[in-house]
């Protein structure tokens, strides 16, 4: 297993005064033994997390919930960090520490709200994620690090109603196959509870409403093709 911290392992646990700062960074390769972090109290910093390759387990609304390669975690300050990887599981992850008063201003423009999300562009993180590591390491000033990881966050945007967008085609798909909320929400990688709420703030509507919906719409399309199928029968049979 290989471990790098950028600015070395001494404690890093503050809130910068400055419009942003990054109190550490760096990552771990290819986890070959049991890991688990449990900080219920949190930090006083942010902390985001992306998984490059394998699993990680986060617990988020009281449920551990898997986050495979290609996701991200973000944790604010004081929220619990509590995370755990599997010996087994070969997962390697890259982590970034920051804080300023204008951070979340940053990740609001980001659009990241959620504190777990897929988005199409994480696949690109990783190595903007080594050239951050490798500049602090150089001893590279902190305003061009700050400048390194505000790119690394604005290029993991990601809005809520697009993810959304996608499970409500996925509700289309689904009309005759008895899914349920707790599949959309793991879908979604939620706890239940988190995704309906999630879901009705950005949707404006439940997901149960919606899939209602469409599977009215379903049923009217299906009942609009047996009449018509069965007018073109009725007509062949008096021909």
């Amino acid at each position: 297993m290989e471990a790098v911290f950028a600015r070395g392992t001494q404690t890093t646990d503050f809130f910068s005064d400055n419009f942003f700062y990054v109190n550490n960074c760096g990552y771990y390769n290819n986890i070959d033994i049991g890991f688990q972090v449990s900080r219920t109290d949190g930090r006083q910093d942010y902390q985001f997390i992306f998984i490059s390759q394998g699993c990680m387990e986060v617990l988020s609304n009281g449920v551990f919930i898997p986050v495979h390669a290609g996701g991200a975690v973000l944790f604010r300050p004081g929220e619990p960090q509590c995370y755990h990887i599997s010996e087994s599981s070969g997962t390697s992850y890259y982590w970034l520490h920051f804080s300023g008063f204008y951070a979340e201003e940053i990740l609001n423009q980001a659009d990241i709200v959620e504190n777990i999300f897929y988005s199409k562009c994480l696949s690109d993180l990783k190595p903007l994620f080594r050239e951050l590591v490798g500049a602090i390491r150089s001893g590279g000033s902190d305003l061009f690090a700050a400048g390194l990881a505000i790119s690394l966050l604005s290029s993991v945007s990601v809005k809520p109603q697009s993810m959304f967008a996608r499970i409500i085609d996925q509700m289309n798909n689904d009309i005759d196959c008895g899914i349920f909320d707790r599949d959309y929400a793991q879908s979604a990688h939620m706890s239940k509870y988190h995704f309906i709420r999630s879901f009705s703030g950005a949707c404006g509507k439940t997901a149960t409403r919606i899939f209602l919906v469409a599977e009215n719409g379903a049923c009217k399309a299906a009942a609009f093709r047996y009449l018509r199928e069965n007018r073109r029968n009725s007509r062949t049979a008096w021909l």
